[in-house]
């Protein structure tokens, strides 16, 4: 599911985000994710060159809402090395 957050970043070609990794999850919420089929959707809270942040929600095929993911945080390998080796 956290992929579906970072594939935005594929369609807005003014973006050089490079690797991301997850640095934090603000909030996670599950219910009963017991279905074979589970959809994803990602929603853009904050964009940067060095990070990006959104909510992901889980549904069954049935469109209810399965788990809430609030506040993920992806953050660039490149901006997390930098910080890493000035930081030593």
């Amino acid at each position: 599911s956290f992929q579906t957050l970072l594939a935005t970043e594929t369609f807005e070609s003014h973006f050089e985000s490079g690797i991301r990794l997850p640095l934090k999850i603000a909030e996670l919420a599950v219910e009963n994710i017991l279905d074979k089929e589970i959809w994803a959707h990602a929603t853009v809270t904050y964009r940067s060159d060095d990070e990006i942040r959104g909510d992901i929600s889980l549904y069954n095929n049935n469109g209810q809402k399965l788990a809430s993911i609030l506040g993920f945080c992806a953050g660039s390998v490149d901006a997390a090395s930098a910080t890493v080796q000035r930081s030593t």
